[in-house]
């Protein structure tokens, strides 16, 4: 059912046109009992591949994206979209809690 879930929520996020990582619901207040804990390390494990799965499809979509039109300001604008859409993945797993 997380899984399926985790799809939804991408298929709208591309819908939308917006870049979201999901988060794993995992509260870790002591890190030596988690590393311990196989059910958190399965539940970052998963959050991790799924990120893996994510960022790649995002890679390979900006891969294939050339600039529409023709002239310079077809190009920055093709270059400041691929911008968008890395930076904000550069961010998210530049966050504190990951």
């Amino acid at each position: 059912l997380y899984k399926f879930l985790s799809q939804v929520r991408h298929a709208v996020q591309q819908v939308a046109g917006e870049v979201r990582l999901q988060m794993p619901t995992v509260v870790i207040e002591d890190e030596a009992a988690a590393a311990a804990d196989t059910s958190v390390i399965a539940d970052l494990e998963s959050s991790v591949n799924e990120w893996t799965q994510q960022i790649q499809r995002i890679v390979e979509q900006e891969m294939g994206k050339a600039p529409t039109g023709k002239g310079p300001l077809a190009e920055i604008e093709f270059w400041r979209s691929r911008s968008a859409s890395l930076s904000t993945l550069y961010e998210q797993l530049n966050l504190p809690h990951i």
